[in-house]
């Protein structure tokens, strides 16, 4: 946001206020562009902010609200939103977007339960601070502060961080990449060696360092993943590896296939804890690329059909980002192949094929007719 047209500012935190966000959202109102979307994320936090001020007085409040606003800042920086303290207590994560916001709300929320996961330092001691979270979703031209708040009020519910996965296996765990098999079959026998500590180490820095980071050709605010970092502080990216530097292409299709059904069943399996998790195919001998861009071109549409996404990554890709077409997003260390939930605003990565449209709207507009979906799905190709 440029400093200089923001007029409001929450004291305490540093914020922008109720009456910046009030002024922000007329302002797209009036910009008059249907096709401009609001999400808004609202958090509110539990009573013990209030126990803490009775107890200890409004200074030590004080300063658990400004810790609060750092915490929640980063967070919605992270995943592109703007933050905002709203009331005393309150505080609101906002995004302006063509179509659909740029991270679903719902994993947005689990970015901020994670963020307030660890406790805050109170006096001589520490106190956790729960919060409640409330979303919504409107089209700029009428959105208002009111309307939003008063929606995501409504809706709001306890939202806590995902349980951790523990493992007692050698697994990064700080890093929250996971190199045993939790739950998951392997793509090859159980007496295979793993790849060297070096490659495991060689994705871990890939992931957090460029897939959970902001990057200045991206073209947009925000991490290249908006969902990694959630992921990695609760250790929902695990990983695997296949052999050899020519593997059988027709062998490996047939590995993968079987992932479907037991991706889909590993926990977490509801909410938006599940939109956060990732299985790495790791292919550390491969130089030949193609073969990893034919496996996941032969590939894409039965996992599109079980609301899948299955990409390819290998130093040097060549795929085009989608806000800017000169970065390259997968450009990975080591040859992989990454298998994650379906989420919203992958439609521009399935537009291309009626088929993959389809898919698409079954699972995010299940109410629209069948007939009507293969219909929409024809059209939305040829545009």
């Amino acid at each position: 946001m440029d400093g200089q047209r923001v007029k409001f500012i929450d004291e305490l935190t540093s914020l922008p206020d109720r009456r910046q966000l009030s002024t922000i959202l007329a302002r797209a109102a009036d910009g008059g562009d249907a096709e401009m979307m609001v999400g808004l994320c609202l958090i509110d936090l539990d009573e013990n902010l209030k126990v803490i001020n009775d107890t200890l007085g409004h200074s030590a409040g004080d300063r658990v609200l400004i810790d609060v606003a750092q915490r929640l800042r980063q967070a919605a920086l992270n995943a592109g939103f703007e933050l905002f303290r709203v009331r005393g207590d309150e505080f609101a994560a906002l995004q302006i977007s063509a179509g659909n916001v740029s991270i679903s709300l719902e994993a947005l929320a689990i970015v901020f339960a994670t963020a307030m996961e660890a406790p805050f330092a109170v006096g001589t001691g520490t106190q956790s601070i729960g919060v409640s979270i409330g979303v919504a979703v409107a089209a700029a031209t009428t959105a208002t502060a009111d309307d939003l708040l008063e929606l995501a009020y409504l809706e709001r519910r306890e939202r806590p961080a995902p349980q951790r996965r523990r493992s007692g296996r050698d697994s990064n765990l700080d890093a929250g990449l996971t190199a045993d098999r939790p739950q998951l079959p392997s793509l090859y026998s159980l007496t295979q060696p793993w790849p060297d500590r070096d490659v495991l180490d060689q994705v871990q820095r890939w992931v957090s360092r460029h897939l959970a980071q902001p990057h200045p050709d991206l073209g947009r605010a925000g991490p290249v993943c908006p969902f990694v970092p959630a992921a990695i502080s609760n250790n929902l990216i695990t990983a695997d590896w296949v052999v050899g530097a020519s593997p059988d292409i027709d062998g490996v299709c047939v590995r993968l296939r079987t992932l479907i059904a037991v991706f889909t069943a590993t926990p977490p399996t509801e909410g938006a804890a599940a939109l956060l998790k990732a299985q790495l195919i790791l292919f550390p001998d491969v130089r030949d690329y193609s073969i990893i861009d034919e496996v996941q071109r032969r590939l894409k549409s039965e996992f599109v059909e079980a609301g899948l996404m299955i990409g390819q990554f290998y130093p040097g890709c060549t795929e085009p980002g989608l806000w800017n077409p000169d970065f390259r997003p997968l450009d990975a260390p080591i040859a992989m192949i990454a298998i994650r939930n379906m989420v919203a605003n992958d439609f521009p990565f399935l537009a291309g094929d009626p088929v993959w449209i389809e898919s698409y709207l079954r699972q995010f507009a299940p109410k629209v007719p069948a007939a009507v979906r293969g219909t929409l799905a024809d059209r939305l190709t040829q545009l």
